[in-house]
Order: C-alpha cells, then sequence, then structure tokens
C-alpha cells in the first residue's frame, strides 16, 4: 500500500460503515452486496452503477426489499464517471478482473475528485493484480 499508513490500510471495512448518513457509490455494482450491506448500516443514499442485466435484475430483485434512498444506473462504470457530477463519501469499486490495472488506476484519478472531505474509495482487486500506486 504505497504511501497509505499502515493505520489506514488496516483499518478494514468495519470501521467505514460507521459511517452513519454517507451517499455511497457502488460501481461495477453486481448483485449491490457493497451498497446494500451499507444502507443497512445507516447511509444516507446509494448509487448503484452495473452494465450486466442479468445482475441488475437480481440488484433490483435485492433492493426491493429496500426503503432507503437508492438510485440504479444501468450503464459502462467507466462512462458513468466520465459525465459525473455529483459527490459521494464513499466508493465501492469491484472491476471485472479482467479490466487491467491501467485502466481502474484512471477510474480511481477521475473518482478522487469526486469525493466529499474524508472520503474513501474502497477497491477490491483479485489477488493476482499488482499493486496500484497512485
Amino acid at each position: 500500500h504505497h504511501g497509505i499508513p499502515d493505520s489506514v490500510a488496516s483499518r478494514g471495512l468495519g470501521d467505514v460503515y460507521k459511517r452513519q448518513n454517507k451517499k455511497v457509490l457502488d460501481l461495477f455494482a453486481g448483485s449491490g452486496s457493497l451498497g446494500i450491506e451499507s444502507l443497512s448500516r445507516g447511509a444516507a443514499s446509494c448509487l448503484f452503477v452495473e452494465l450486466s442485466k442479468e445482475s441488475l435484475d437480481i440488484l433490483i430483485k435485492n433492493l426491493s426489499k429496500t426503503e432507503e434512498d437508492v438510485n440504479i444506473f444501468k450503464g459502462d462504470a467507466y462512462r458513468w464517471v466520465q459525465n459525473n457530477e455529483e459527490s459521494f463519501d464513499i466508493v465501492f469499486l469491484d472491476p471485472p478482473f479482467e479490466h487491467d490495472d491501467s485502466m481502474v488506476t484512471d477510474l480511481i484519478l477521475k473518482l478522487v475528485n469526486t469525493l466529499n472531505h474524508e472520503g474513501l474509495i474502497i477497491l477490491h482487486r483479485d489477488n493476482s493484480s499488482n499493486i496500484i500506486n497512485i
């Protein structure tokens, strides 16, 4: 974890979820589990971005049980980030494993501009990925 203090890198997700009333973005949302868990722990809202119709069908079914403030954007996460003008407190980023590190790094650099003060980007990569230096 290049340039990140150990205390930050090892803090894990538990700490993130304690943040009530946060605005969450779930990119490459899949079934929406990260965003839905955030909502269940007190996040104010979540925007889910997903391209796959199969995943969207599951996501919509999963969200039918929630009464929180949710929005779903069907489309490409890269294109969405390019056009986005909203800001967020927590961004979950779980790109498909076939997306290479340079694509993901570009995305993160764009997302940094969308973060509110003390906002977080939480990146999930499969173990074969390199550490991403930013």
